[in-house]
């Protein structure tokens, strides 16, 4: 990365995205992530491969992330 990249004009992409990369907020890691993303993770699947219409993946997501919240408080 510190040599100029074709893809990025040319540049010393290092120079550009490492100091950006250190000015990035750390993000807030609930403990319920795992709990609440593995339904959006199923749905993306269940779109991807078994061709479920992304509207009723979406709804569904949301409806299981719902009773799981519910569950955990």
């Amino acid at each position: 990365m510190r040599v100029p990249d074709p893809f990025f004009g040319g540049q010393d992409t290092m120079e550009i995205f490492g100091p950006a990369a250190q000015k990035i907020t750390v993000a807030y890691n609930s403990p319920f992530d795992i709990a609440l993303g593995q339904p959006l993770k199923d749905e993306i699947k269940n779109v991807g491969v078994l061709g479920k219409d992304p509207k009723k993946a979406w709804s569904d997501a949301m409806s299981k992330c719902r009773r799981i919240a519910d569950h955990l408080g």
